[in-house]
């Protein structure tokens, strides 16, 4: 077992967690896919205006 491994049994183990977490809060995954999914968009934007910036 190496490093990559034990971050992927914990990756698991955290987002076991969160989804039992935001179940006794009310909150659905899809929530949470909503909010990832505006922050990956929110990401590119920033991304393509430093772009525009730098040239």
């Amino acid at each position: 077992m190496d490093t990559k491994d034990l971050l992927n049994d914990s990756s698991i183990h955290h987002g076991r967690n969160l989804v039992c977490f935001m179940n006794r809060k009310g909150f659905k995954v899809e929530d949470l896919e909503k909010a990832l999914q505006l922050s990956q968009k929110q990401v590119e934007e920033l991304m393509e205006m430093k772009k525009e910036a730098g040239e």
